[in-house]
């Protein structure tokens, strides 16, 4: 966990000799149900790790060795409960995986649906107390991160609540889910409680994650220290990028140009584009800057801030937006605002205005209004207009998440078969 968080390469040079070490001493073990299990673990994890640093065909190579190992030990011992934690996890990140990918998973052999991976990890979380925790928090996130279900996120780690304050694993997941869940209040306390029990701990992430929260709710200032101590204290190249372009975003915000270009234009050329965040600072550094206004409108929303997002959208006015973009990005974001306070009679028809307003731009707007309307009408039980939304959602070409928005919405048309 520590390399995974701190992304240092010295750390990361030393947990690949570490790593290495284990198989080989793995490899000469006798046979049994533990032999296949621990070495494709251990693969799993220099998957993960692997990624985190860019080296994306290594980590392909090695969560090829871990499927087929688990696979062969789930056919010699079906009996070990153990499979299922491991076999689960990797059956939803195939059965996740974008249909233009499925001719490459097939022809390496890859099968599992992500409700197969689901169940298995469920069954396995039930009736193991040693790896519970594990197995819960990554259905955490599937259900929050990818299938858009919340409830049942927060509901996999409530009996593990009394560990909040000690256990940094469940503090690093339930803050995360709460600032997902456009719940980043919740989230702050949970990160400085966390630090009040732990203070001999050093988390970086953790100030990136108190920066995002802090610009959300307009303390830029405080923000731009969050993120100036993040990147002082942390050795990655993740995160890096959005951290500057969101400094930049805070003095904008401050009204201090100067200082806001010389931080975009440091964002331009820090950092690898790897995570979500920093591909999405790196698209927004091209495009031309969204209106104040909305800027904060869009951040008070992601963080719950309703109060504050609703007074901003009262002193905006259509005319006196600068372009055709920004008009229907105002459209788009109060659609998220009305949609996030559950008022979704009106979330419906912004949501189908900025679909029709966006046309064929290469906006997420529109992607994700028809992912959001999939989402709504899936709740209300219209299933049809549902799959035609999600179905939308999936049309769109070449936008900024294209990736995230694809992955949801064929997770959520699984789910409707």
């Amino acid at each position: 966990m520590e390399v995974f968080t701190k992304e240092e390469e010295v750390l990361y040079e030393n947990f690949l000799g570490s790593t290495d070490q284990r198989l080989s001493k793995l490899k000469d073990a006798e046979d049994s149900p533990f032999k296949r299990y621990y070495l494709s673990e251990i693969k799993l994890h220099k998957t993960f790790i692997q990624l985190k640093f860019g080296e994306e065909l290594s980590a392909a190579w090695n969560f090829r060795q871990a499927f087929n190992m688990m696979e062969e030990n789930q056919e010699e011992y079906p009996e070990f409960d153990l499979n299922a934690k491991t076999l689960g996890l990797m059956h939803i990140i195939v059965g996740s995986a974008p249909d233009k990918y499925r001719w490459l998973l097939n022809l390496f052999g890859f099968r599992g649906t992500m409700d197969q991976g689901i169940e298995e990890l469920r069954n396995f979380s039930e009736v193991n107390d040693i790896f519970s925790l594990e197995s819960s928090v990554i259905l955490a996130f599937v259900y929050s991160y990818l299938l858009q279900e919340h409830s049942a996120g927060f509901a996999m780690l409530e009996k593990y609540e009394d560990q909040l304050n000690n256990q940094f694993l469940l503090a690093y997941a339930v803050s995360s889910l709460y600032i997902k869940a456009s719940q980043s209040e919740q989230a702050l306390t949970i990160i400085n409680e966390f630090r009040r029990n732990n203070s001999n701990i050093s988390i970086p992430f953790f100030d990136y994650q108190i920066g995002n929260i802090l610009q959300q709710k307009g303390d830029y200032q405080l923000s731009t220290a969050s993120y100036l101590k993040f990147m002082s204290q942390f050795q990655g190249r993740n995160y890096v990028k959005d951290s500057y372009y969101k400094i930049g975003l805070n003095y904008r915000l401050m009204g201090n140009e100067e200082k806001a270009l010389e931080n975009f234009k440091q964002a331009k050329k820090t950092g690898q584009k790897v995570t979500e965040a920093d591909k999405y600072a790196s698209h927004m550094l091209q495009q031309p800057l969204s209106d104040r206004n909305i800027t904060k409108l869009r951040l008070a929303t992601d963080g719950g801030y309703f109060d504050d997002a609703l007074s901003i959208v009262k002193k905006i006015r259509i005319e006196g937006l600068g372009n055709y973009k920004d008009t229907v990005e105002f459209t788009y974001r109060q659609a998220r605002l009305y949609h996030k306070l559950d008022d979704t009679a009106k979330a419906i028809p912004l949501y189908i205005d900025t679909i029709d307003k966006s046309g064929k731009k290469r906006w997420y707007f529109a992607p994700n209004s028809a992912l959001q309307l999939g989402y709504i009408y899936r709740s209300q039980g219209a299933i049809e207009d549902a799959r035609k939304y999600f179905e939308k959602a999936l049309s769109y070409k070449n936008h900024p998440y294209k990736n995230s928005i694809d992955n949801k919405a064929e997770a959520a048309l699984t789910g409707l078969n």
